[in-house]
């Protein structure tokens, strides 16, 4: 399999983002086992490398030992208030999180809507213009919501996204997806994917 090497220095760029909205009781660890053995069989780019609750990202898969990183899904799913796991990955991935709602109904940012999992991984869409990636993609995309039972998917485009080396990052011309910013589900979004 070859490898995706993103062209040096800074450059704007279109970010293909895939989301996957899970039922909650996919919260346990066999869910991110059964996330990594997708990844490994579709697209193995899009594997944890280093992750954590928070930045800097704290842990690094050494060998494809990712039992430090479903032990982070572990710590992030029973957390009293809702948490993520992050990560980076390879070219043309640059990563992605996963999110478990707060449980809490007393505070605003969880009243109404359902909990669920949210699984989110980000692209270089310059990896896409070639069939082999694109199919990749898609396969995973597909995988990923049939096998996890994701009750909605979403993949989507931000276009004008500025990329230098593994960073990416947003100014006054870059497009950002008008998804609603809630910790559950609220509906299906009322913007076209």
């Amino acid at each position: 399999r070859s490898r995706y090497h993103p062209p040096r220095g800074r450059e704007t760029i279109e970010v293909v983002r895939f989301q996957w909205h899970l039922p909650d009781a996919l919260r346990v660890r066999s869910t991110g086992e059964q996330l990594l053995r997708l990844c490994t069989r579709t697209l193995p780019e899009t594997l944890p490398r280093r992750f954590g609750l928070f930045e800097p990202l704290q842990g690094k898969v050494i060998d494809d030992d990712y039992s430090a990183f479903l032990d982070g899904w572990d710590e992030a799913a029973a957390a009293p208030y809702g948490d993520s796991v992050h990560f980076d990955s390879s070219p043309p991935c640059y990563g992605g999180s996963i999110s478990f709602s707060d449980p809490r109904d007393d505070v605003p940012r969880s009243r109404g809507g359902r909990m669920r999992v949210l699984i989110a991984l980000e692209f270089d869409g310059r990896a896409f213009r070639h069939p082999k990636w694109r199919d990749s993609g898609a396969a995973l995309f597909e995988a990923v919501a049939q096998r996890l039972d994701a009750f909605y998917a979403i993949g989507y485009v931000e276009r004008n996204v500025i990329a230098k080396g593994r960073g990416l990052w947003f100014d006054g011309n870059s497009e950002k997806y008008p998804l609603p910013r809630t910790n559950r589900w609220i509906g299906i979004p009322p913007v076209p994917a």
